[in-house]
């Protein structure tokens, strides 16, 4: 199956041929700049007039193919990171849900919600991270509904980053090593932080390479889609124009710069130390960009994800005359090999509730037809059981079923008083008592210097004692206070407390109870310590 990836920018289309397979096979990304009416984002204002321009360009460039997978930018998806205590699948969507009631000011009712959980627990607080991605309803069923009407279907909705998330995953990973994986993409900057393997932190930047185009576009007076093939060609280059050039490292730098800043944040935050910045994506690929990120002097070792053993997607013959390599397409090729329990296709959701209302719709009309056909049938049902209960009525009534009647009467009353012995059993505490088993300890502990026990409250369902008794003189309570506590066997529920009287005597009192007590259920099979 052959599909077509879209990705807008602020400044361009990008349409990209895929043939869809295990191993998926990318084609040259096609470029046409955008009608002015849909530059700065815009492209979400007439969703019709978008459609018609991808059909227009999808022919022009022979794609072959209606089947198209939308790239759901960052500018349409509200986006948040949360940390939630370990709990089912089933339930991570109404955890998102609740978080994104805190993000989403008009209500999350005309949202579509998707959830991506990074499945690390925290070390520090014990709770994992999950990402929620929140889109409008409505833009979902226009997106569709648009590029239908000029016979485009559309496959997939989803952000990009979903595909980083999952490529990065195929990274070996190594015990206590982190690394993070940035996409520097036409479209966005990308970076997801991975530790032992998985993410522990995700976020989209805008990107600077439209901006960079439009130097090189009024350098070279050539087109945008030109400008774009140089780049890909002759990297970031302007011919006899120092300033042209200074602002494109300037560019370049500050892009870098911002993923550096949030890279180094979430390790202070996350106490963590990074080993590897790996780099992939359209721009990755631009010639000598390598040797730039390296002359910024990070002190981070930097890598290209086609410098690793991971699988990478193949390119075709036009998209390798052109300079394109495998690592161009990373992200791309995550996007189309999520497994579906980890895909953030808004459009499932879309699809789970149209099956679910046509399900609606097929039950309620079965149920309609069997309600008519019962209330068809009522009134001679109705009339058939009048008829067979007086007919029993006069049979029952007959002297001989007397002894029956008194038998079931008595059955009834025996019973009745069965189950009120089953209640009352179910109260009482099954198991083994561990009364005898306290009191032993307790009186080796404290009787060798115990004068009296004035006291002494022991509750077997909750393993605690209360305890008051009186010793010789203020040594001696210390002597009883260090065996209980160095015995090991008890906790101390209440602290000591001694009171010295005008006689010498020490009254003391504390409440303890037995350490790893296993309380004595009602009812239960197995009661007592262990």
């Amino acid at each position: 199956m052959n599909v077509i990836l879209l990705q807008t920018t602020r400044r361009a289309l990008y349409l990209t041929w895929v043939k869809y397979t295990r191993k998926p096979v990318f084609g040259l990304p096609q470029c046409f700049e955008l009608p002015e009416s849909m530059r700065d984002g815009k492209t979400g204002d007439d969703l019709s007039a978008l459609a018609k321009y991808v059909r227009e360009c999808a022919n022009s460039a022979n794609m072959g193919t209606n089947k198209i997978v939308f790239c759901l930018e960052d500018d349409s998806i509200v986006s948040k990171e949360y940390q939630h205590l370990p709990c089912k699948k089933k339930d991570l969507l109404s955890l998102a849900g609740l978080e994104a009631e805190t993000v989403l000011q008009d209500g999350v009712d005309s949202y579509m919600i998707q959830n991506y959980e990074y499945n690390r627990v925290n070390p520090l607080t014990g709770k994992l991270t999950s990402s929620l991605f929140a889109v409008k309803t409505k833009l979902l069923g226009d997106i569709r509904k648009a590029f239908s009407k000029y016979g485009l279907h559309v496959m997939k909705i989803v952000p990009p980053i979903s595909g980083l998330l999952h490529a990065g995953k195929s990274i070996p990973a190594e015990r206590d090593q982190t690394i993070a994986l940035l996409d520097f993409d036409y479209a966005k900057t990308r970076l997801v932080l991975f530790q032992n393997g998985m993410p522990v932190f995700q976020r989209t930047f805008e990107t600077v390479f439209d901006d960079i185009v439009e130097i090189i576009m009024r350098n070279r007076s050539v087109s945008f889609a030109d400008a774009v093939r140089s780049v890909t060609t002759y990297g970031f280059t302007v011919e006899n124009d120092e300033a042209a050039a200074r602002q494109i490292s300037d560019l370049l730098d500050a892009s870098v710069s911002e993923a550096i800043r949030n890279i180094r944040m979430v390790l202070s935050s996350e106490r963590l130390e990074l080993n590897r910045l790996i780099l992939c994506g359209g721009l990755s690929i631009v010639p000598k960009f390598d040797e730039f990120c390296a002359r910024l002097e990070l002190d981070i070792p930097i890598e290209n994800i086609a410098s690793l053993s991971v699988p990478l997607p193949a390119v075709n013959a036009a998209a390798k005359r052109a300079g394109f390599q495998p690592a161009a397409f990373f992200t791309a090729a995550g996007i189309l090999a999520t497994k579906k329990a980890e895909d953030i296709d808004f459009l499932l959701l879309v699809k789970s509730i149209s099956g679910t209302r046509a399900a609606n719709v097929a039950v309620l009309a079965v149920i309609t037809l069997l309600a008519v056909g019962i209330m068809a049938l009522e009134p001679i049902i109705y009339l058939s059981a009048l008829k067979q209960q007086a007919q029993d009525k006069l049979s029952l009534s007959d002297l001989k079923y007397l002894p029956v009647k008194a038998l079931l009467q008595e059955q009834s009353e025996l019973e009745q008083q069965l189950s009120k012995l089953k209640s009352d059993q179910k109260l009482l505490p099954s198991g083994k008592s561990n009364a005898k088993e306290i009191t032993d300890r307790l009186i080796s502990q404290i009787t060798s210097k115990a004068k009296s026990v004035d006291s002494c409250e022991l509750d077997n369902m909750t393993g605690t004692v209360s305890l008051t008794f009186t010793t010789a003189n203020y040594s001696d309570y210390l002597t009883v206070k260090r065996q209980v506590e160095s015995g090991g066997y008890f906790a101390i529920a209440v602290p000591f407390r001694a009171e010295v009287g005008s006689d010498g005597l020490c009254t003391c009192s504390v409440s303890l109870s037995v350490k790893d007590f296993t309380p004595l259920a009602s009812g239960s099979k197995d009661g007592g310590q262990q």
